[in-house]
């Protein structure tokens, strides 16, 4: 019996509690609004400025999902954390996204591979991708597959131009034409040589065109 009616009690407080838990702890009226990030891409005074409007109101009834969508509306923000710190701080951590190249002058690619695109593109220098290629991590591996072969020598890609089976890489110092089905194995023969051919070279040549089932070409 008195097991029962303690079991009674206890569903009863629970109940109450449940009704007026805001009654009884009362609200915790926000005083500061923590923003971090790298702040790089994304505009932090004008973020700030908004989510200032927070400050006020309750820390306990502001709707943390509904908040962290609005932030990540911003076209540079690729993820975000909205945290309550009691008692009276609302603490967002934001992540931006890394361009590593841009892609047929639309979309940008992040330095994991992912595409995303911005509504208003800002004055950054990146190397550029120009392809027919359906998917970012292709485009990404490309990418990073020719810079890679190519950083051993001293070279570094401004643009890359894909059609077909016909490659074209600009780089810091030459245009090189290359097999897209072979552009691994060509590459890997030039590197092999460059540094005898950077002896032997004119400092006017300006294409070197690696087409050709055996060496190369160069104008």
């Amino acid at each position: 019996m008195k097991s029962r009616i303690k079991f009674l009690i206890i569903i009863t407080g629970i109940i109450y509690l449940f009704f007026n838990y805001k009654n009884l702890i009362g609200p915790y009226p926000i005083k500061e609004v923590k923003l971090k990030g790298e702040f790089i891409y994304v505009d932090e005074n004008k973020l700030r400025k908004d989510l200032n409007l927070f400050i006020g109101k309750d820390l306990m009834t502001i709707n943390l999902i509904e908040i962290k969508k609005n932030v990540e509306q911003n076209d540079w923000i690729k993820n975000s954390l909205i945290m309550r710190e009691f008692p009276d701080i609302l603490a967002i951590e934001l992540f931006e996204y890394k361009p590593l190249l841009l892609w047929n002058e639309k979309f940008y690619i992040d330095d994991k591979g992912e595409k995303f695109e911005v509504k208003s593109k800002i004055d950054i220098t990146l190397p550029s991708i120009r392809s027919s290629k359906s998917s970012s991590k292709e485009i990404y591996d490309l990418y990073t597959d020719i810079s890679d072969l190519l950083k051993e020598i001293g070279l570094s890609v401004q643009t890359i131009s894909h059609a077909g089976d016909m490659l074209q890489v600009d780089t810091n110092r030459y245009k090189l034409l290359v097999r897209y089905s072979n552009y691994p194995e060509k590459f890997n023969e030039f590197i092999s040589i460059y540094e005898q051919f950077s002896i032997l070279a004119k400092k006017n040549i300006k294409v070197i065109d690696l087409r050709y089932s055996t060496g190369f070409a160069v104008h």
